[in-house]
């Protein structure tokens, strides 16, 4: 089952109220099969309380953005530094001849 759903049906099964509220550190953690170990994982890496659906959406969204701006990131600068080797070892041999003066009559 995937992440979204499982933790979705969480919140709807009214069994996690505690999980969604209760600060962090008094809460145990939940086996995988034993239910409500989607919210105390999300609620592991934000804050908000109470911890709604919403709130879970919200900030997967925000980690989303900030692994996308990331790669991107790390696309750009990775494509200059790779541009900058292919110049640095000389110039073209036809570079040169540009560069010649033109010799007049």
């Amino acid at each position: 089952m995937d992440y979204d759903r499982a933790i979705e049906k969480e919140f709807e099964s009214g069994q996690c109220q505690n999980y969604q509220s209760a600060p962090l550190e008094s809460l145990r953690e939940h086996g995988y099969r034993e239910g409500c170990w989607h919210i105390y994982l999300s609620r592991k890496y934000g804050d908000t309380v109470p911890y709604t659906f919403e709130a879970y959406k919200r900030n997967n969204s925000a980690w989303d953005r900030e692994q996308y701006l990331f790669a991107l990131v790390m696309g750009v600068a990775g494509t200059a530094i790779a541009s900058g080797f292919v110049r640095v070892p000389g110039r073209h041999p036809h570079d040169r001849l540009s560069f010649r003066p033109i010799p007049r009559p």
